[in-house]
């Protein structure tokens, strides 16, 4: 543990006292994007959309995800919100057999 709070000072002390200068560069201002706007949010925003869409369907309706709604990024679940509830209706009615 010393060793990390001494490796982390350092690293601290090196990041406050270093030479600014190799910081503030002077930046070229391209015109144009090298990469689509989509690719982040299909890097990140698509499967946090899945796990989070999935995460509430078990817990609300008690159910995986459709495949529609995963390839959907987890938005089609919370635009088929009827047909879920529907769902958990037609759970709650089932006669149990004993």
């Amino acid at each position: 543990m010393k060793k990390f709070a001494v490796v982390l000072g350092l690293a601290a002390a090196g990041l406050c006292f270093g030479s600014s200068a190799s910081f503030a560069q002077r930046g070229v201002i391209a015109g144009g994007s090298s990469t689509a706007t989509w690719v982040p949010w299909a890097v990140m925003g698509c499967p946090t959309g899945i796990v989070v869409s999935a995460v509430v369907a078990n817990y609300r309706d008690n159910r995986p995800l459709t495949q529609e709604e995963a390839w959907s990024c987890g938005v089609l679940y919370w635009f088929s919100t009827p047909k879920a509830q529907e769902l958990k209706v037609a759970r709650k009615t089932k006669k149990k057999v004993s």
